[in-house]
């Protein structure tokens, strides 16, 4: 666990992208390998999930373009607010048949529902849900990277 060390902005940092498939359909991961130095830091001990449904109008059930481009706002947005108030990291996000989940670390003593507000007010009607979960050891995380690096 390393917790003397600021962990770099997502905007800074290095992604990696892996493209697989889940019950048939194809999936995408996109995360950061460089928080591997991080896991567990105690700072973040909770995951909060943020998932967008779109409509599946192909046969892939990746999102289209336009539906892309709307969800960009929404992770800038949050992002820029988690970071401002160092009270989260985004982590990975996993698009799949219909959903984008967003997965950031978050620290418990902060105000999720006025930072999460507070970023979107300008964002309104967005098909999104929001589940926050305890993972102090970043166990998501962690399985994240490892079934990362069997597959490849």
């Amino acid at each position: 666990m390393n917790t003397s060390l600021d962990i770099p902005s997502a905007n800074d940092d290095a992604w990696t992208l892996a493209e697989g498939l889940r019950d048939g359909f194809p999936s995408v991961l996109r995360f950061r390998p460089g928080l591997k130095a991080f896991l567990g830091d105690a700072r973040y001990s909770r995951r909060l999930r943020v998932t967008w449904t779109y409509p599946e109008d192909n046969d892939s059930g990746m999102p289209s373009s336009d539906e892309s481009n709307a969800m960009r706002p929404l992770e800038d947005q949050l992002v820029s607010a988690f970071e401002a108030a160092n009270a989260g990291v985004l982590a990975f996000v996993f698009t799949h048949r219909g959903t984008r989940e967003w997965h950031f670390y978050v620290d418990e003593a902060a105000d999720l529902s006025a930072l999460i507000n507070e970023a979107l007010a300008e964002l309104p009607g967005l098909p999104i849900a929001f589940e926050l979960e305890d993972d102090p050891d970043w166990v998501v995380m962690s399985n994240v990277l490892e079934s990362v690096r069997e597959t490849h």
